[in-house]
């Protein structure tokens, strides 16, 4: 890889948006490229107005291997994978001769869980709830929805349902039980997602996940050659978020709920 070429890259990355390279963008894609050439850290701050984003994509995919960015925020992840990339893959396609691929990659509990949807964790339980009909007709479009061919599963593309509904359909990375143990291991979204985004150049997700994964020095994101952390100044608030839990009368009662539907009458009803 060669400053040229970065250079080069840029121009046609910038131009795709109607604009022209910054100073402060060009220096910063140079020592972008000049850190992933030689594998050393590079810490960058740059203003509002700098182009940050395009300045670190662009030598990214010119490095040609497979690259993690990591964010703080959903609004800059949502500009990333919908604005962005969508415009540096087109014009680097033709600048670079090749395919560019990139994917979002979010925590299990951003996609619907096809085991609790069809067990009896993805009912609604009206000793919990009170807006039983409501919360019902939300289940049902939740179902629905998973019913339809070629849907991702996230819940940013599902419908519009109660955040309750979508807890009772959904997953955390703790309780998931893992493709192999699972009956819908093959058709699980959250699965499908990671297997999308193993094979992309860009790979784009969020400051919390890199975080678990580096506290629990368990794989849960896909392997890469280097990793970006945009909106850096965040990632010590977010690895605490992360890492802390908190435990609430509202989350003792609900599941308090959810044991009593497994209990005979009336040790179930003499459970408090």
């Amino acid at each position: 890889m060669t400053i040229e070429k970065v250079r080069s890259a840029l121009n046609a990355a910038v131009r795709a948006i109607d604009g022209s390279p910054r100073e402060g963008q060009i220096e910063m894609a140079e020592a972008v490229a000049n850190a992933l050439a030689d594998r050393h850290h590079l810490l960058v701050q740059a203003g509002t107005g700098t182009g940050k984003s395009l300045a670190y994509l662009v030598p990214s995919l010119v490095h040609g291997k497979r690259v993690l960015v990591a964010t703080a925020t959903l609004a800059l992840q949502r500009q990333l994978v919908e604005r962005d990339l969508p415009r540096v893959k087109e014009a680097l396609e033709k600048e670079l001769g090749r395919s560019i691929t990139f994917a979002v990659y979010k925590g299990v509990g951003n996609y619907l869980c096809l085991q609790k949807m069809n067990a009896d964790e993805g009912s609604i339980d009206s000793e919990v709830l009170v807006d039983i009909s409501s919360l019902e007709k939300d289940a049902r479009r939740l179902r629905e929805w998973a019913a339809k061919p070629g849907i991702s599963g996230d819940r940013d593309d599902a419908p519009d349902v109660d955040r309750r509904v979508w807890l009772a359909n959904s997953t955390s990375g703790r309780e998931c039980v893992g493709a192999d143990e699972c009956r819908y291991g093959t058709e699980c979204f959250a699965v499908n997602a990671k297997a999308r985004a193993q094979n992309a150049d860009i790979v784009v997700t969020n400051h919390t996940l890199l975080a678990i994964e580096i506290v629990d020095s368990h794989p849960i994101l896909p392997e890469r050659d280097a990793v970006i952390l945009d909106e850096a100044h965040e990632f010590m608030d977010r690895t605490t978020q992360a890492v802390t839990e908190e435990l609430t009368s509202g989350r003792i009662s609900r599941a308090a709920a959810m044991t009593r539907k497994h209990m005979p009458g009336k040790l179930a009803e003499a459970f408090v």
